[in-house]
């Protein structure tokens, strides 16, 4: 049976040829086990088909700003964008001409994107970091999940991560809680969505 696997100054001393080969490759053998499990997509990924690359992939920023509104979070520099306010008129308009009351555009089903540069200028926004970050904290703190406060990259893998359990139809409580707590225990969680660290 193999042993754990170990520093080799931890190896019990020996002179015997054969035993120090045996050793050596131990270690060989299971650092290729570990190599290989660490690029297999973990079990709850798989079962929500997606990959750790989806995790680490930006979001449409208007998919993320939905997210932070049902939430009850709002970013006031959006209220300033001009592709936004130019969107939120017309979706006014629209609600009056068709008899409706006015509700927020970001409740709009038909509004998915406001165009690279506006994602990008949203991006850019200290704003939208913090607002993201405190979601995150409200959200583990309603998950009921101990664990140190988000980076903005974190927050986001968290945020894609949510984004894909919702579209799941009768998504499952339960799951859903383990699915974060199974990202938030994760090393790729951890590195911020880099698998292993090089060393300078």
């Amino acid at each position: 049976m193999m042993q754990p696997l170990r520093d080799r100054r931890h190896w019990p001393e020996t002179k015997n040829y054969l035993e120090r080969v045996g050793q050596i490759n131990n270690d060989l053998m299971l650092a290729r086990e570990i190599a290989a499990r660490e690029e297999t997509v973990p079990d709850w990924l798989e079962d929500l088909t997606i990959s750790t690359e989806d995790l680490t992939e930006k979001p449409e920023a208007v998919a993320l700003l939905k997210l932070l509104h049902r939430h009850q979070l709002k970013l006031h520099s959006l209220e300033q964008m001009e592709a936004y306010k130019e969107l939120a008129e017309e979706h006014a308009k629209n609600c009056l001409e068709n008899g409706e009351a006015v509700s927020s555009l970001l409740e709009a089903t038909a509004f998915t994107t406001m165009g690279p540069k506006a994602d990008e200028q949203l991006y850019a926004s200290p704003e939208l970091e913090s607002v993201l970050i405190r979601w995150a904290e409200m959200t583990l703190e309603d998950s009921n999940i101990q664990a140190p406060q988000p980076t903005m990259v974190q927050a986001l893998m968290l945020a894609k991560l949510s984004l894909f359990l919702e579209q799941e139809p009768g998504m499952n409580p339960v799951w859903e809680a383990e699915s974060k707590r199974s990202l938030l225990s994760s090393s790729f969680y951890s590195s911020g969505g880099n698998r292993t660290k090089k060393s300078d």
